[in-house]
C-alpha cells in the first residue's frame, strides 16, 4: 500500500474527502489554499497509512514512516 494524505474540512458531515495526495507537502499546500478560499473554516491534513479489505480480512500497513 502506498501511504497518502487527504484534506478534511471540519464540519463537513458525512462527505468524505475525494482527493488523494501522495506527498505530505502537496496536502499541506491544498489545505492552505482551501483555508485562504474559505476564511474561518478549519482544514485538517490526515494521513492514511493502513487499509482493510473485506473477504479474508487482511490488513496492510505502510511501515516506512508512521505519523505517530
Amino acid at each position: 500500500m502506498q501511504k497518502f494524505w487527504m484534506v478534511y474540512r471540519d464540519g463537513q458531515g458525512y462527505t468524505a474527502p475525494t482527493v488523494k495526495h501522495y506527498t505530505e507537502d502537496e496536502a499541506i499546500k491544498e489545505a492552505e489554499r482551501l483555508a485562504i478560499a474559505n476564511p474561518g473554516q478549519i482544514f485538517h491534513v490526515m494521513c492514511a497509512y493502513m487499509k482493510c479489505v473485506h473477504n479474508a480480512v487482511t490488513w496492510e500497513i505502510a511501515r516506512d514512516e508512521l505519523p505517530f
